[in-house]
């Protein structure tokens, strides 16, 4: 008698299972990345603000609430566990050293591209190293969301600059409404998958009528860590 129930239990449980599982749908572009709901309430005051010459400092990232939006992927802890507990972001098989503002919005250009007007516009700066035209990208309407994935003001100091929404409480996620506004913003439309993916993934800069030493650009400047998820480093 007891075996037979535990026949059926066992067999409820494996129909409960197969049938929620049939009812799931999971795009596997987009289980890589995490949603932060506990916010701490901070009014204009007393938030985090980095200087724009801090956009690229580790010190300056560490001091900062944590981003609303994280993307800790399968291999992150081993990476982690290979550089000395650096963070990694993963984005699709490629995995993102996280140390600063300058490096979080990398990769989030690079994960979530469909929410910003000429994303390799950012990444040009951010192998340049140009902490003021990396952080003026970010402030401005280039970056199509509701709201920010991050917590924090920047100061410009006397630098000139046409936007900077990160003045306005208005673009901060700071209750639960604006964190689902944010979430929803972080799927990719069906059109864009469509239509506009490759597109936006070949899209190049082209800077016409200037050299190399007018962009800024370093020639012998590192492509920033990225990790395949497949490297061999990874144990």
């Amino acid at each position: 008698m007891k075996k037979l129930t535990l026949l059926i239990l066992l067999i409820i449980v494996v129909f409960s299972y197969s049938y929620s599982q049939s009812n799931l749908e999971i795009n596997p572009e987009y289980t890589d990345y995490q949603i932060l709901y506990s916010v701490p309430n901070l009014d204009h005051a007393s938030r985090n603000t980095i200087l724009y010459l801090d956009w690229s400092s580790p010190n300056a990232y560490q001091r900062s609430p944590s981003p609303l939006v994280t993307g800790y992927g399968f291999y992150s802890d081993s990476l982690s566990k290979v550089y000395n507990g650096k963070t990694f972001f993963a984005n699709g098989d490629e995995y993102y050293m996280i140390e600063s503002w300058a490096d979080y919005y990398y990769w989030y250009t690079k994960k979530f591209w469909f929410k910003f007007k000429n994303p390799e516009t950012y990444e040009f700066y951010y192998l340049s190293n140009n902490d003021y035209e990396m952080a003026k990208y970010i402030v401005s309407h280039n970056y199509l969301g509701h709201y920010y994935p991050s917590l924090i003001t920047i100061d410009f100091q006397d630098l000139k600059y046409a936007v900077n929404r990160l003045r306005d409480d208005q673009y901060f996620a700071q209750e639960n409404r604006r964190i689902k506004e944010l979430e929803k913003d972080l799927v990719k439309p069906d059109f864009e998958k469509s239509n506009n993916e490759n597109f936006h993934k070949n899209d190049k800069i082209e800077f016409k009528n200037m050299d190399k030493s007018q962009r800024g650009f370093d020639k012998n400047l590192e492509k920033p860590e990225r990790v395949p998820a497949n490297s061999k480093i990874v144990k």
